[in-house]
């Protein structure tokens, strides 16, 4: 691995950067800024000795989020994609601190989205009369300023990717459920994630409540639970078994190490799937800013909302209701 120095003030790599790799910091600090150099600016975390940073890149081509600088006279790791294998059978523990950097940022945007989904709930309660409530409009204004800034750069669709089969042969701990099984219920502990070796489940909100509702449904060779597990939090939904025959394989922190040494891909696939889910969440929180975009043109301009941002008003309504598949 190349050793990299930097002085206070130097720049590792800028916003909107495409980037190949990512960092380890062996001695000093770095900061992570959003929209540096902009009235936006923002301080998103300030990192120290062992951290990890810039792996986005390195899991998926994307350009970088943030801006990252040196805080003092600082020393890094500089870890190609291309050298991932060899970091992690050096440092397996890396493995599980990179799965929480990126639940975290999902974590957080996860916030802001919840966020703009109650200013349009709010602004679907006074509809055609939002800018009378001088606080909503400002909220209306902030979340379309965003989409200003950074939902017209991006494409609002989805990658259309190809689903990649997980496993060869079945893990060590694979469990079997019958049709209507509950694999873990709303406010249970999280101590593992899952992977579904065949079958279908279902996460539930309200499950067996009167205002049950289906969140999402997932097929085989697709992990969930895995925010549960990262952040040890309580179950924020119910996964049910839909099929007869339904068989998963529980994956516990501690397992993490022996997997990448039996298949390293599959760790791989595990950290793409938690970039993927980052990613469409951004997508529907800029989505979000949109409708916010769109609500206020059409009240300035005195006009209805197109037929696709009424529909939009409903989804995102609903998510203010039922919350968003995140456990």
């Amino acid at each position: 691995m190349e050793i990299k120095k930097y002085k206070k003030g130097d720049v590792v790599f800028k916003e909107g950067e495409t980037g190949s790799c990512m960092y380890e910091i062996l001695s000093g600090s770095v900061e992570i800024v959003a929209e540096k150099g902009t009235e936006f600016e923002k301080k998103l975390t300030e990192l120290k000795k062992g951290d990890i940073f810039g792996e986005m890149a390195v899991i998926e081509s994307s350009p970088r989020s943030a801006t990252a600088m040196a805080l003092e006279s600082t020393e890094v790791a500089v870890i190609p994609g291309s050298a991932l294998n060899d970091y992690f059978k050096e440092k397996p523990e890396k493995i599980l601190e990179i799965m929480r950097h990126i639940s975290g940022r999902i974590r957080a945007l996860t916030q802001d989205y919840m966020a703009v989904c109650r200013t349009i709930n709010e602004s679907n309660d006074n509809k055609g009369k939002a800018k009378q409530s001088a606080g909503l409009w400002d909220k209306l204004k902030a979340f379309a300023g965003i989409y200003t800034r950074k939902g017209k750069t991006l494409s609002l669709s989805e990658r259309d990717e190809k689903k990649q089969k997980h496993a060869e042969g079945l893990g060590k701990n694979v469990l079997y459920f019958d049709k209507g099984d509950v694999v873990f219920a709303e406010m249970d502990n999280s101590d593992c994630m899952y992977d579904i070796i065949g079958g279908t489940v279902g996460i539930y909100a309200s499950y067996g409540k009167a205002d049950e509702k289906l969140l999402t449904k997932l097929d085989a060779d697709t992990f969930f639970g895995e925010m549960g597990m990262i952040d040890k939090e309580l179950r924020s939904a119910t996964a049910v078994a839909l099929e007869y025959d339904t068989y998963i394989e529980k994956i516990f922190p501690e397992d993490l190490g022996e997997i990448f040494e039996r298949r390293p891909a599959k760790i791989l696939m595990i950290l793409q799937h938690l970039s993927a889910r980052l990613r469409k969440l951004t997508i529907d929180y800029l989505t979000a800013c949109k409708t916010a975009s769109d609500i206020i043109d059409a009240e300035e301009k005195g006009e209805n909302l197109s037929t696709d941002a009424e529909e939009r008003v409903k989804l995102f309504c609903s998510i203010n209701i039922y919350g968003r598949y995140y456990t």
